[in-house]
Parts: structure tokens; C-alpha cells; sequence
């Protein structure tokens, strides 16, 4: 008699306990972070071309310019786009000018590291988010300033564009919450395993009681019918 109704009850408790996990992790939630991610890449991707454009054609009017000119000239390149800091190596990997320095006129400028520097002396440019200085994130772009002589390497110019805070801040809200969505999505199923044991066990000692509860009133009962 015990056994029909907590079975009815452990049928609907399990379906009502995986309905309710399973709201937790809405598609519809997980659609919308992919999509803000995809949505962030594209952006910060389309951001990162232009910028990089905007390098070639700076690199492109430093072309023939001499070293005795080339500060006042990348000076005033430099103005024109919204890059803080811009640095010209020559073929010998000597800095020939610099500008903005991180708006520090005391510090080093920043170099790229050789194998961007191989890769602009082959003709290749390079764009992509580094840290820089204290670790804020830029937009590095790498590409090459080609040499009249054909016999002379060609130089290199570095552009660093700053990546704004706020910007730098959701980026890492969004992924942060993409990555705990997806480990609460990982765990989703062993919890679904652990909330059923855990019922199961409840049922199982229910109907133990019970029966040992019946077997104790039927023996209580039938005591004055055997006397």
C-alpha cells in the first residue's frame, strides 16, 4: 500500500528535479554569450584592420623619407592617426624615431620581438593584441617600410594603438561568464546523477521504513486473533 503512492511521488519528483536543472541552463542564454563573443571578435577584428590599413598608408609616405627628416616626418604621421606610440627601425635594427612613447618622453619605446621583426623584413605585417607597459592591452601592428634599394632590407615600422579600458573590462566580464556558464554546463549532467541518487536513497529508506512499519502493525494486530 506504501509502496504505490511514494512511487508516484519519486516519478514526479525526478521529473520535476531534471525540468528544473534543465531551466538553469536556458539555450537561449548560451546562444546569447556565443553570440556576444562573436559579436566582440568581430568588432575588436574589424577595428584591428582598419588600424592596420591606417599603418600600411603611414608606412607607405615614410617611403624615400631620410633619417634626417624621418622624426619630424613620423611626427607628423603620427598625428594624423589615433596611435600613441610609433616607432621606426631601420634595416641595421637601429630605432631611427619614435613617437608618443606611451606619453612618456623618458621611456624606451617598445620593441617587437624578432620574429615579428623577421616576418615585416619578408613583407609580412603583423596586427594583433598585446600587453604593453603596466600590462594594458594594445593593438600592435608590425608592417614593413619598403627600401628603395632593392639590395637594403627594409625598415620597420610599430604602431601601438590603445585599447580602450571599458572596452578591455566586458571583454573580460563576457568571457568570465562564458567560462563559468560552460562549467556549470559541464557539471550539469553529474549534478542531474548526484540529485537522483540522492532521491533514490530517500525513497529506498521511505519504503523500508514502511514495510518494516507494516510487518510491526500486522503482528500488533494479529496478537489477540492468535491469543
Amino acid at each position: 500500500l506504501a509502496l504505490v503512492p511514494v512511487t508516484l511521488v519519486y516519478g514526479f519528483s525526478i521529473r520535476f528535479l531534471r525540468a528544473n536543472i534543465n531551466s538553469y541552463y536556458d539555450l537561449e542564454i548560451e546562444q546569447a554569450l556565443d553570440d556576444a563573443l562573436e559579436l566582440g571578435q568581430e568588432s575588436l577584428g574589424l577595428q584591428m584592420r582598419t588600424l592596420q590599413r591606417d599603418t600600411i598608408n603611414v608606412a607607405e609616405q615614410l617611403v624615400g623619407v631620410s633619417e634626417s627628416v624621418a622624426v619630424m616626418a613620423l611626427s607628423t604621421l603620427t598625428m594624423e592617426t589615433d596611435a600613441i606610440e610609433m616607432t621606426l627601425i631601420g634595416a641595421d635594427n637601429r630605432i631611427i624615431a619614435s613617437t608618443g612613447l606611451l606619453g612618456d618622453i623618458s621611456v624606451q619605446p617598445d620593441r617587437p620581438d624578432d620574429d615579428l621583426v623577421a616576418r615585416a623584413r619578408l613583407g609580412l605585417s603583423y596586427v594583433g593584441v598585446d600587453p604593453v607597459g603596466q600590462g594594458d592591452l594594445h593593438i600592435r601592428v608590425v608592417t614593413p617600410v619598403f627600401s628603395e634599394n632593392p639590395t637594403r632590407d627594409n625598415s620597420i615600422l610599430q604602431a601601438l594603438y590603445p585599447v580602450p579600458r571599458r572596452s578591455t573590462e566586458l571583454a573580460e566580464s563576457v568571457q568570465s561568464s562564458y567560462q563559468s556558464y560552460r562549467q556549470l554546463v559541464f557539471l550539469r549532467r553529474p549534478l542531474i546523477l548526484s540529485s537522483m541518487l540522492t532521491l533514490s536513497l530517500a525513497l529506498l529508506l521511505s519504503v523500508m521504513m514502511a514495510v518494516w512499519f507494516a510487518f510491526y502493525a500486522a503482528r500488533r494486530m494479529m496478537m489477540p486473533v492468535h491469543d
